[in-house]
């Protein structure tokens, strides 16, 4: 069976930002488990579709080619969870799927989505308070960045913290025992111990222990303008250097691209980004009840995140 191509039967379908990179990795390297070789492939979810994104099941499966027999074969995006349409996709194409679904501090994941749209090169307003500001005109398409070419949704960050309606679609199109909700705070305490949890739940060895190494660390752009003409102008200098590799020495343009790689990474810093507290203070507002109602859904005591305002 080896180099052959399979259809997933699990999903980790988000939140983004709530550790599901780290994720991603650790059960890749499990011998049991074939995670899809690029995430975010976000082909089941109809609502967020993009040019960058698979088009066609042929294109999609290809994500899974080099499948040798494990039990259990996943993917990772972390729009599922937000999609209105994506649970029901997922049913339809894998109904005997397991959801794996990680959920964050809501007003961290926006202040930490922020930061990431932000170093993709698909936001422009660099303080979050703009961003928010601007969701009520994002919603009708306007004040969208020039070159944007996923939906508007990507851009209405607050959105992304509305769990109980998102896990809401899943249990009644899954079935409760069908969906494990991980909460980051314990996955970043206790990996090893929730490792085991969402071994025990996919049903594969709990014996097992990956490189356990944090992936996907908050990175911002020093200078957003910057940072935007790499994203615009990064597929036209692609374009040129397969147009002409024939007559521009190889060593050229690997030397063009390294310094341009370099260039990109000087403009990166590592960190969280700032928020002032009246901000903070705003979205635990925001998110009051929804917390309250995620404490009902999971009946798990999430006083924490109520009381997690930086002072």
């Amino acid at each position: 069976m080896s180099d052959s191509i399979c259809k997933p039967n699990f999903f980790i379908v988000g939140a983004p930002k709530s550790g599901t990179t780290s994720l991603h990795y650790y059960l890749s390297q499990h011998p049991d488990v074939h995670m899809s070789k690029n995430k975010e492939p976000c082909f089941l979810a109809p609502d967020f579709n993009s040019p960058f994104y698979p088009q066609t099941e042929e294109e999609y499966l290809l994500c899974f080619k080099g499948y040798s027999g494990q039990s259990r074969i996943g993917e990772s995006t972390t729009s599922y969870l937000y999609s209105k349409k994506a649970a029901h996709a997922i049913h339809n194409y894998a109904p005997n799927a397991k959801i794996i679904a990680m959920l964050r501090n809501p007003v961290d994941l926006v202040i930490s989505l922020h930061a990431q749209r932000l170093k993709e090169g698909s936001e422009t307003l660099k303080r979050l308070e703009n961003a928010l500001e601007a969701e009520a005109d994002r919603r009708q398409g306007r004040r969208i960045p020039i070159g944007f070419k996923y939906p508007n949704e990507y851009l209405l960050y607050r959105e992304y913290g509305k769990y109980p309606e998102q896990l809401d679609r899943y249990f009644s199109v899954f079935g409760r025992e069908n969906v494990l909700v991980i909460i980051f705070d314990d996955f970043k305490k206790d990996v090893e111990g929730e490792f085991v949890k969402i071994c025990k739940f996919l049903d594969i060895s709990t014996d097992f222990k990956p490189d356990f190494t944090i992936q996907n660390t908050t990175q911002t752009p020093r200078v957003i303008i910057l940072h935007r003409i790499f994203k615009l102008v990064t597929p036209a200098l692609v374009k040129i250097g397969q147009r002409f590799r024939s007559i521009i020495p190889s060593w050229f343009l690997k030397l063009l691209l390294q310094a341009y790689c370099s260039f990109r990474e000087i403009n990166m810093k590592t960190g969280k980004s700032f928020v002032c507290k009246e901000t903070r203070n705003a979205l635990a507002s925001y998110y009051k009840k929804e917390i309250e109602c995620l404490e009902k859904l999971l009946a798990k005591d999430l006083s924490s995140w109520r009381l997690n305002i930086k002072e």
